[in-house]
């Protein structure tokens, strides 16, 4: 959860008009028993996103070390996805220009008698998209590329070779999802001055490598009972769902709120939020009011804000909301937006995901760290055996130096 500091109410997404335009139709009103019945399945998919998302950024890190040891398909990837079409060529073309401004031949680095030369780090660096140029120093691209021969080698060593059929299908498997013939990229990169198989190796490297990791450190991973249990155990509050509420609010703003377009002054805001206190105390319903008078966003919603826990909206708003009883109405309260009147429609008790629902995730998260630890292990085992002098020096900015 954030801190109740940083929060704002979202009723501030108003910030051109006091009142929300609301079509012709009025919407139909929804029913709080119809939402009470997938609350707890949304809960828990909600809880289960949040690890998917942990799981997904572990998973970027071994696709970064792939990626970055077998270029081509990666950066055809993220070239397609950042580029303005979303054809193969789009990224040869952007890697060929700037493949170009790496024509130094001297030495970035030398493995294990394989020289590294400057032309091959800046090819591999340019070709990055700038958004990851700005997060990947060149040393630490000069390192991946260390990386890539040291595998190689042990692959090398291994027996490990990539078929031609394996790499056929690769190719043939890409072409086809970029709906391009094998002729059209033979032409294209003749035009660049790239052979086909300078292309094709780049698949090489690729399933070599992927075959290497698969038997020295994927198959090699796995997760024990006990453990998923002591990992569970010891994260127990990260699978904690809070305390939640759905409530429904009217907001009567003034000219001195936040966010608010409004000519009134805090004393006819204040008369007339109580005015539409007595309204309600005199039976009037709650919803068709908030449709009428609130001037919030949530009014073509009836006024209904959600689901939301605790820290999600400002103090003061929180804790008059989490005071109610269900079907209660509050008092008014006062925040920066203005006046509101609150009222609750259900309450969710805090409660802790069971393990067995939660289990897929978490060995899937554990795994994925197992794996990482592997691969530092197995590159650092390698490395131990190498010869490798590193002669490229990171240029120093005026701030660092």
């Amino acid at each position: 959860m954030r801190g109740r500091g940083s929060i704002k109410l979202t009723e501030k997404k108003n910030t051109k008009s006091t009142k929300s335009v609301k079509s012709h139709k009025k919407p139909v009103k929804a029913s709080t028993e119809t939402k009470k019945s997938s609350v707890h399945e949304d809960r828990i998919a909600k809880l289960k996103a949040k690890h998917l998302k942990r799981q997904v950024t572990n998973i970027v890190f071994m696709v970064f070390v792939v990626a970055i040891i077998a270029f081509g398909a990666m950066m055809i990837y993220n070239g397609s996805k950042e580029g303005s079409g979303n054809n193969l060529l789009d990224f040869f073309k952007k890697s060929d220009a700037s493949s170009a401004i790496g024509t130094d031949s001297e030495p970035a680095a030398v493995v294990d008698g394989t020289v590294i030369t400057m032309a091959e780090l800046n090819q591999k660096f340019d070709s990055l998209p700038p958004e990851y140029q700005s997060l990947i120093p060149k040393e630490k691209m000069l390192e991946q590329i260390i990386d890539e021969k040291l595998m190689l080698n042990e692959a090398k060593k291994r027996n490990i070779v990539a078929a031609e059929t394996e790499i056929d299908q690769t190719l043939s498997d890409l072409l086809s999802s970029y709906q391009m013939s094998e002729e059209e990229l033979k032409q294209e990169l003749s035009v660049m001055g790239m052979t086909y198989e300078d292309f094709k190796d780049r698949f090489r490297t690729e399933i070599i490598i992927t075959k290497l990791l698969n038997a020295t450190i994927l198959e090699n991973a796995d997760v024990t009972d006990e453990e998923l249990v002591a990992y569970y155990n010891e994260n127990i509050e990260q699978y904690v769902i809070p305390e939640t509420l759905n409530a429904s609010h009217i907001l009567i703003c003034h000219d001195q709120s936040q966010s608010c377009e409004s000519n009134s002054t805090k004393e006819e805001a204040l008369a007339k939020i109580e005015e539409i206190q007595e309204r309600i105390n005199n039976g009037e319903d709650f919803g068709e009011l908030a449709y009428e008078l609130s001037e919030g966003p949530s009014n073509v919603q009836y006024g209904n804000l959600g689901l939301f826990a605790k820290g999600q909206m400002v103090p003061e708003f929180e804790e008059a909301a989490f005071a109610l009883d269900v079907d209660e109405v509050s008092d008014v309260v006062e925040t920066d937006f203005g006046y509101h009147l609150i009222k609750v429609h259900e309450k969710i008790p805090e409660e802790t995901v069971d393990f067995e629902i939660i289990r897929p995730q978490l060995e899937q998260t554990l795994l994925v760290e197992k794996q990482q630890a592997l691969y530092q292990d197995f590159i650092s085992g390698v490395k131990k055996d190498a010869e490798i002098t590193i002669f490229y020096q990171p240029v120093q900015t005026e701030e660092q130096a």
